[in-house]
């Protein structure tokens, strides 16, 4: 008898601890975001405890790939422990699948009603022949490091509430990343402080509205191909434009050939500045080491000449 009752406490005890044994997750738990700074995001503040899967391919913009084009990728989302989205309707793809709602972290929800609409975008297609919009809902909010700051915040929540034995560690180092955005910051609004902070810019692309209402950039958006030579109508339109908004800097998202730069150089008096939204990291940025943070110091630094 005696060793019956030992036997039904040590179950007993055994049952009471199950359920907290099978709640924990295994390390490291499988995040899946759908581009790269997120994926940064994440890396960063989960550290050892997360693998996390960026599956966007290189030669693919993360805006419009077709993801629901590929079942096993969408089903190892579906299977993912966390899945981030940089909300405001960036990733196309997503509102064409099902994904597990109780998974998903929209990390810009908490800025929604400040979200930025682009009217009168035209339908066209870049070097790539591949036909698309930029109107409706602007996705680029991460490229404000403000808005950066929100949205790792989102994603340190998500992390935290998996993996609450680890949350000390991971709110350290969302406090690390935090700083180093804030650096970004602080260089900016010194820009802002500058005497010509009004100065006039164009815009190869619609990727800095967030960025630009933020710190008060002066700007104007075009729709360039930094590997695409304008056309003499295009040219036409630019200098018209400047007549009105006489820009002297082009922002790019990726500097473009040398060919294209010297052309907005001697047609439009027209510097070339490259400000990479880093959707992407390139393979050859990877194998220098590179990453969000880098890039967009970069982005910071070239900003130099124009607020001087």
């Amino acid at each position: 008898m005696k060793k019956i009752c030992i036997f039904l406490v040590f179950s007993l005890i055994l049952a009471c601890d199950s359920p907290q044994q099978s709640n924990e997750k295994k390390i490291p738990i499988d995040v899946y975001t759908t581009f790269y700074p997120t994926a940064y995001f994440a890396k960063r503040i989960a550290g050892q405890y997360a693998n996390v899967v960026c599956p966007v391919p290189q030669d693919e913009d993360a805006i419009f790939w077709k993801a629901y084009k590929h079942p096993e990728i969408i089903q190892k989302y579906q299977q993912a422990d966390l899945i981030i989205l940089n909300g405001a309707k960036f990733a196309k793809w997503v509102r064409k699948v099902s994904l597990p709602q109780n998974k998903v972290v929209n990390t810009s929800k908490p800025f929604s009603k400040n979200f930025i609409t682009i009217e009168n975008a035209t339908t066209h297609s870049h070097g790539d022949g591949k036909v698309h919009t930029h109107k409706g809902l602007d996705g680029h909010t991460w490229v404000d490091p403000h808005n950066a700051k929100v949205q790792a915040h989102e994603i340190t929540k998500a992390l935290c509430k998996i993996l609450p034995q680890h949350k000390e560690q991971m709110q350290k180092n969302f406090t690390a990343l935090q700083k180093d955005l804030d650096a970004l910051i602080a260089t900016l609004e010194q820009y802002q402080k500058t005497a010509n902070n009004n100065e006039p810019l164009l815009a190869s692309h619609p990727a800095y509205n967030y960025i630009a209402r933020t710190f008060s950039w002066n700007i104007k958006n075009l729709d360039l191909d930094p590997q695409t030579m304008p056309t003499p109508k295009q040219f036409a339109a630019i200098q018209a434009l400047q007549k009105k908004h006489p820009a002297k800097f082009i922002l790019w998202e990726e500097y473009p050939t040398d060919e294209i730069a010297k052309a907005f150089k001697d047609k439009l008096n027209l510097t070339s500045i490259e400000f990479s939204p880093c959707e992407l990291l390139g393979e050859e940025q990877q194998k220098q080491g590179e990453d969000y943070l880098s890039v967009m110091r970069k982005n910071v630094a070239n900003l130099q000449a124009i607020w001087k």
